[in-house]
């Protein structure tokens, strides 16, 4: 791509002289390193607006520099405000955050344009490998890109990036595997357009799946995906301290590439992870400050910090803060992170204020532990089933764009902080999928065994190898201080938060069976914010699908009827895997029809229907939300009732269950049984052993009454049957109103 010269007087703080690709390439210093924010738009009538608008949003991304690039012309300038708009339906734009030196985006080369937010750690040893000349990592990305095209060039690279590549009609949209760097995009009737942040774009904008590489055609207006391979569990290393050993030198790895030539900090917390990047931080002469937030004197974290930094000679910044700079600064922490979700929230509220601190200390760059728990079993909810921990680790790190980094990300950058973490490093993930569950958690309760032995081989002091796992928004006391200003507020935590952000959270399909689990997990995330949009409905012709709900099925258009939502209904044959073909089918209608960001699942302990469940979501680019998993199941029956839900059973398959327990109302007398069966016959009390299936009949999502009004059982055996309803309406709620009892055909 050639790019015009600018002919117009310089002013002060004026744009850089239009440059060609030649004089461009000198223009780049060597070995610089940079960070920043990328936005453009294609075939976009309001190109113009988005562009000048986005940059303005998101200049805290960069604020060293910035350019524009609109398939013409070139410029540089110092700031967004410097720029020259462009008429041009396309255009692309960047805005720098210098680490070392600096090197100005959008880069070209002969036909083609790459604006990025990349380190590629690799980029010295590809440049002697492929004989390239390269000025920075973001220049040997775009020679390598224009030498094998997309897919190849992204297994050559190691490192956290988002980028666009513009090359003639097409233009490709990529970021980094588990989604360290983020990447938005909205494509409408009035164009197709990306950007780092979500608040440049305009609504509807769908924050790019890591595992997606999107591919717009300017000619044809089309948009094509493809999908990339995650990482692959093999459990083939056994032995604790070969893996450690191993271990210990990829961490050492990842840590040391990451070090930066400018002032360093770190998120502090005492604990397993942030000590051990932080002790090798100053083993490789890095002076690095850390930084603990709390909103007490007396919090566990506060201690904990003290003697961690003592331990290993490290200056200790404390940050307290109360209730009222929560208050206070909530608006800015909610408008940065787009979400009113609590958790993220009181985790958000640390990051801010240890970002801010650091950044008044004039840091550029900080470390962060995040990772090590997704990788090494340090969540409960984890360590809870020792055979599946390696499948509860890929599926947290699966979701951990959603969940984590991109919270992350926006806050640091907010504060001019370039974020590293080294344990998501994609050679420690590899290797941790390699690892037997035995090495990460085991009986006695022990999390992170073999990070706990990696870090006892390189030196750091027992005392902290020791350290037990606690979550930030817990030990800081942020959930706590939360919880107060609700209170005062009078409201939930989730109802204050949106009281400051109205803006609804991602909108969600509900995968709706019926059942009690699909319906809570709904209720679940509509109170924390979450708009439900549409009911997908599998209706499966096995009655026996591993898969898929199949008692009174049809009972839950109903359902979706009195919760006022469209209906996505899919018929299935119920053939193993082949289903999954079916699922694709109805959440693709779901996204498209409804434009649905993600899912809410009823999981709560089966494997085998969330991992398909979440692999298909994600090749569709859609989030998954399974609050139930690994929830007390004794506790989840007690929590429904008391949250207002009528269940009645719709199906046995149990010692200790007969006909009488089909079709009544459950209440906390058959809760208590449930419980004594479970110690009894070690029978699931929620049902997910396939002991019974639940319909709910009443609950607070719903606007009418369900009321069956024909039914007949069918039993297999004694302990074995089905209650078929045969006729059921939709009725006004009547708090005072009895429920017809049951009338019963009975069919042996």
């Amino acid at each position: 791509m050639i790019a015009k010269k600018n002919t117009k007087k310089r002013a002060r703080h004026a744009p850089t002289p239009f440059l060609n690709p030649c004089d461009f390439l000198i223009f780049l210093q060597t070995q610089k390193k940079t960070m920043c924010g990328i936005i453009g738009a294609f075939n976009h009538e309001d190109a113009t607006t988005i562009i000048t608008a986005g940059l303005e949003l998101i200049k805290h991304r960069g604020r060293d520099g910035c350019g524009l690039y609109d398939g013409t012309t070139l410029q540089h300038a110092h700031t967004p405000n410097d720029i020259t708009p462009s008429p041009s339906p396309n255009q692309v734009a960047h805005v720098l955050h210098s680490i070392v030196g600096h090197a100005s985006q959008p880069l070209l080369s002969e036909n083609a344009c790459l604006v990025a937010n990349c380190e590629i750690y690799n980029w010295k040893t590809l440049c002697k490998e492929e004989h390239i000349t390269a000025k920075n990592d973001a220049h040997l990305l775009l020679a390598l890109l224009d030498k094998y095209g997309i897919e190849q060039t992204l297994t050559r690279i190691r490192g956290v990036y988002a980028f666009c590549y513009w090359k003639q009609d097409e233009a490709w949209l990529a970021r980094d595997i588990i989604g360290i760097k983020p990447l938005w995009y909205a494509n409408t009737p009035q164009g197709f357009c990306f950007a780092s942040e979500k608040k440049a774009l305009p609504p509807g904008a769908r924050e790019l799946c890591p595992r997606t590489l999107l591919r717009y055609r300017l000619a044809t207006k089309t948009l094509d995906e493809t999908t990339r391979p995650f990482f692959t569990i093999q459990e083939r290393e056994h032995d604790l301290n070969a893996a450690a050993k191993t271990l210990s030198t990829l961490i050492e790895t990842a840590v040391r590439i990451r070090i930066p030539e400018k002032k360093t900090g770190i998120l502090f917390s005492g604990g397993l992870d942030s000590s051990l990047i932080a002790f090798l931080l100053k083993r490789s002469g890095v002076n690095c400050a850390c930084y603990t937030v709390t909103t007490s004197q007396r919090s566990p974290v506060v201690a904990r910090a003290k003697k961690a930094a003592c331990l290993l000679g490290l200056d200790l910044n404390l940050i307290t803060i109360n209730k009222e700079d929560i208050a206070r600064n909530l608006p800015a922490i909610l408008g940065l992170i787009e979400d009113s979700n609590p958790v993220k929230a009181s985790v958000a509220i640390t990051t801010f204020f240890a970002s801010k601190k650091a950044a008044r200390d004039g840091n550029k760059v900080i470390f962060s532990g995040a990772g090590a728990d997704e990788l090494f079993a340090g969540y409960t909810r984890i360590k809870k089933e020792r055979n599946t921990i390696n499948k509860d680790c890929y599926s947290e790190l699966l979701k951990t764009y959603e969940k984590n980094t991109y919270r992350d990300d926006v806050i640091t950058m907010h504060h001019c902080l370039e974020l590293r973490t080294p344990y998501l490093d994609t050679d420690i993930a590899t290797y941790a999928f390699n690892l037997h569950p035995s090495l990460k958690a085991d009986t006695t309760g022990e999390d992170k065994i073999v990070l706990r032995r990696a870090a006892h081989l390189l030196g750091l002091p027992a005392e902290l190898c020791s350290t037990p796992k606690k979550a930030t928004q817990y030990d800081s006391g942020t959930t706590k201080a939360l919880t107060t200003l609700a209170k005062e507020a009078r409201t939930t935590q989730a109802g204050f938060l949106q009281r400051i952000r109205p803006a609804p959270n991602p909108r969600l399909a509900i995968l709706l069976s019926g059942g009690k689990d699909s319906l809570y997990a709904a209720f679940i995330m509509q109170r924390m914010n979450y708009p439900l949009t549409c009911a997908v409905i599998l209706e499966s012709a096995n009655k026996d699908s591993f898969m898929f709900h199949t008692p009174n099925i049809s009972l839950a258009k109903l359902q979706a009827e009195s919760m006022n939502l469209p209906v996505v209904l899919q018929p299935t044959s119920g053939t193993k895997e082949e289903e999954l073909n079916d699922l694709h089918a109805a959440l693709k209608r779901a996204r498209d029809q409804h434009s649905v960001e993600g899912i809410v699942t009823g999981a709560i302990a089966s494997n085998y229907q969330r991992d398909r469940i979440e692999a298909v979501a994600d090749r569709l680019g859609l989030k998954t939300f399974s609050p139930l998993w690994h929830t007390n199941q004794e506790q989840e029956l007690r929590d429904l009732l008391n949250a207002g839900f009528t269940i009645i059973l719709s199906s046995i398959a149990a010692d200790g269950l007969d006909k009488t327990w089909l079709g009544r109302e459950l209440t906390t007398a058959d809760v208590d049984a449930l419980a004594k069966l479970h110690a009894k016959n070690r029978i699931n009390i929620a049902g997910e052993g396939g002991e019974f299936e639940s319909l709910v009949t009443d609950c607070p999502l719903f606007t009418k009454t369900l009321r069956i009004e024909q039914a007949r059982t069918e039993m297999e055996n004694e302990h074995t049957g089905r209650l078929i309803i045969t006729r059921a309406v939709l009725k006004p709620k009547n708090p005072s109103s009895e429920h017809l009892p049951l009338r019963h055909a009975d069919t042996h």
